[in-house]
């Protein structure tokens, strides 16, 4: 509706308002119509402004890449530092890894049948654990069978199973805890 600016709008002109505003969109075609041409000015000025808009987002893009690759350049020379005093670190623990390994295999081997031993009593332990207890006589006569099939003398003398005292011998006594005849 339109009001004239001098006083506040009367029955007469209010009315002749509207039949403008009719007649002005009668003269444009239908609602359709109407409504495609807002349409239209809408994209148009949607372009407009996106085309205004363009050169500052460009220029934003342009300035987040240099940033990045400034920051990339700032980075490089201390990830490099990083790397080297890694490669140092790695280069300065292989010695003592490789003599941790050496000294594990050594002693494996000097100890092989102390931890053979110790393996089996885990075993039988743990075997004597699981076995429910009307069973356990019948666990005992396997492990004594056991025993009797693997009479190895053990070169240190002492038994191959905790608490096996059978096949075994008190070991000789050294040169220097001999008796002086």
């Amino acid at each position: 509706m339109s009001a004239r600016a001098d006083g506040p709008p009367s029955g007469g002109e209010e009315q002749g308002s509207i039949q403008d505003d009719a007649g002005a969109a009668a003269g444009r075609g239908s609602l359709g119509d109407v409504l495609r041409q807002l349409a239209q000015a809408a994209q148009e000025a949607s372009q407009a402004a996106s085309q205004a808009a363009r050169p500052h987002v460009e220029e934003a893009a342009r300035r987040a890449s240099d940033e990045a690759r400034r920051a990339a350049g700032a980075a490089r020379p201390h990830a490099e530092e990083a790397a080297r005093r890694a490669r140092e670190a790695v280069n300065a623990a292989r010695p003592l890894a490789e003599q941790a390994l050496s000294d594990t295999a050594r002693y494996t081997r000097e100890h092989e049948h102390e931890l053979r031993r110790a393996a089996a009593a885990g075993a039988g332990a743990a075997a004597r654990v699981a076995t429910p207890a009307p069973l356990r006589p019948a666990l005992d006569a396997f492990e004594q069978g056991l025993r009797v099939d693997r009479e190895v003398p053990d070169p240190t003398g002492s038994p191959a199973i905790p608490g096996d005292e059978r096949g075994t011998s008190p070991t000789p006594p050294s040169p220097d805890e001999r008796p002086e005849s």
